[in-house]
């Protein structure tokens, strides 16, 4: 019997893993693990690449990203026109629904703003401290409810004419049609898509 010394032993297993299902382009002599080292660097750089073409392609097309930067760009313009009175755009909007509801349950502003519950009772309780609502039992004692009082009511119409430069702002950087159909697909999402 012949004895099989090392460099045929790797030669033979190089050669299984060619025939059975390993790279066609690994030459079946190859030796010492050269072959596998050199099929294991250039899978590397085959998912290094993959890697960088699914990250262009996401970076390139994602809508979330997209409309986080519109969220943030517009949000700004709000916060910097209201920044003198105390108030920031999302406690704005809160007062806004309070104000228009006249005694509103915490739930539903959550609701209408499509806003997280924890983000408004945070900023319920801070509208609270700074004296523009009351946060008071319901009807028969039944849940609480947000009111607005007339330090809030003030404050929205000292807000206003900010508030206006803002939206004229707003238009100027999404342009005419950008702003119309901003609002036409914020509209007809506000009214199909559930609360957070």
């Amino acid at each position: 019997m012949n004895a099989v010394g090392p460099a045929t032993a790797n030669r033979a297993a190089v050669d299984r893993r060619t025939f059975n299902g390993g790279p066609p382009w690994i030459h079946p002599l190859a030796v010492d693990g050269i072959a596998i080292r050199l099929y294991i660097q250039l899978m590397a750089l085959d998912q290094e690449s993959a890697t960088k073409t699914i990250a262009a392609t996401i970076a390139d097309e994602c809508l979330a990203v997209r409309v986080r930067l519109l969220n943030r760009v517009i949000s700004g313009v709000y916060d910097q026109a209201l920044r003198p009175l105390g108030i920031t755009a999302g406690q704005m909007n809160v007062l806004v629904v309070v104000a228009k509801g006249g005694a509103v349950a915490p739930g539903e502003i959550a609701r209408v703003l499509h806003m997280e519950k924890s983000t408004l009772s945070r900023n319920l309780e801070r509208m609270r401290r700074q004296g523009w609502v009351e946060v008071v039992p319901g009807e028969a004692g039944r849940g609480l409810v947000a009111t607005i009082v007339p330090a809030g009511g003030a404050l929205l119409r000292e807000a206003l004419p900010r508030w206006e430069e803002a939206q004229v702002r707003v238009r100027e950087l999404l342009g005419a049609d950008g702003a119309d159909d901003l609002a036409r697909i914020a509209g007809r999402l506000w009214s199909q898509a559930p609360a957070g």
